[in-house]
C-alpha cells in the first residue's frame, strides 16, 4: 500500500464562515429563485457567480452541472490536441504536453468518478488539483525555475503527485446550514481530499485522524503531504464541446483541461 511508502500528514483548515441569508441559488442581487430552481436564470442568459462561502445541495449541484455542461463557456487556455500533439498556450507561449501526462490525468479523474468519490467535474464539486513532487526531486529539478519552466518540467515528471480538493461547494445540510445532515453529502465531504500518483496511476483518499465536520462548509481541507513541494496546478471543466472524453456510468463526458486557468467564468 502507498500508505506504507510514507506518512501523509493532513492539516485541517477550518474555513471561517460568515453569516449569509441563504437562497437556493446566487445570481447577483436581482434574482429571486422560483420553485427552488437555478435553471431559469441560467437559461435566460445570465451568468451565475459562485462566491466563496455559498454552498449547494446535491440536487442543486446536479441542476447547475447540467446547465453548465451544455452551455458554451469553456476554459480560456484549455490544452488542445492538434496534429497528434497536445498543446498548451499560456501567456502567448506554447508548451507541448506529453501524451502520458494527459492520459494519466484523465484516468485519475475517471477513477474518482467510477469509485463514487466525486459527483461532477465542475466548480461546485471537483475542478482543480495541486501538483507536488518530493523535496529531493524539487531541489534537483525545480529550484530557481519560473512558473512556466516548472510547468514544462512537471508535465514530463513521472514522480508527480496531485492533490484534488473535491466537494468544493457542497452543503453538508439540506437546506444549507439550517436543515438536517445529508448522508451522501457527509460521505463526499469526509473524502474530499484525494491524492493521485502519476507513476503508478492510482488514487488514494486521505483523511485526518479526527475527521470531524465543523459547521457547514470547507472543513477538513488537506495540504500536500509532508516532505513534498508544490510545483503547479491544474483546472478542468466538463463541457459538451470539451477537447477530451472519458466514460462513466455508460455515458461519455467531454471536458477541458488547463494548466493556466486558475478559475473559470
Amino acid at each position: 500500500m502507498l500508505n506504507n511508502k510514507f506518512k501523509i500528514m493532513v492539516a485541517a483548515i477550518i474555513a471561517a464562515l460568515q453569516t449569509f441569508i441563504i437562497l437556493p441559488c446566487q445570481a447577483g442581487t436581482t434574482f429571486t429563485p422560483k420553485n427552488n430552481s437555478c435553471k431559469e436564470i441560467l437559461l435566460a442568459g445570465s451568468w451565475v457567480e459562485y462566491p466563496e462561502g455559498w454552498f449547494y445541495t446535491l440536487d442543486q449541484m446536479e441542476e447547475l452541472y447540467e446547465v453548465e455542461y451544455f452551455e458554451n463557456n469553456r476554459l480560456d487556455y484549455f490544452i488542445r490536441h492538434e496534429n497528434d500533439k497536445y498543446i498548451n498556450l499560456c501567456d502567448n507561449e506554447t508548451t507541448e504536453i506529453q501524451g502520458k501526462f494527459i492520459e494519466t490525468t484523465l484516468k485519475l479523474l475517471n477513477e474518482m468518478l467510477d469509485r463514487g468519490l466525486i459527483k461532477y467535474l465542475f466548480r461546485l464539486d471537483t475542478f482543480h488539483g495541486h501538483f507536488f513532487v518530493a523535496g529531493e526531486q524539487f531541489e534537483r529539478k525545480y529550484t530557481n525555475l519560473t512558473t512556466r519552466q516548472m510547468m514544462q518540467e512537471f508535465v514530463n515528471d513521472d514522480s508527480l503527485g496531485i492533490l484534488f480538493h473535491c466537494a468544493e461547494h457542497l452543503a453538508l445540510r439540506n437546506p444549507p446550514q439550517t436543515g438536517t445532515i445529508d448522508d451522501e453529502a457527509q460521505r463526499l465531504i469526509k473524502q474530499r481530499n484525494i491524492i493521485g500518483w502519476y507513476d503508478v496511476e492510482i488514487i488514494e483518499v486521505i483523511t485526518g485522524e479526527n475527521n470531524e465536520l465543523i459547521g457547514d462548509g470547507k472543513s477538513n481541507t488537506a495540504t500536500i503531504p509532508q516532505g513534498f513541494r508544490a510545483v503547479g496546478s491544474i483546472t478542468f471543466k466538463a463541457n459538451v464541446n470539451g477537447e477530451f472524453t472519458i466514460k462513466h456510468d455508460g455515458q461519455s463526458i467531454n471536458l477541458d483541461i488547463s494548466l493556466c486557468d486558475y478559475y473559470y467564468h
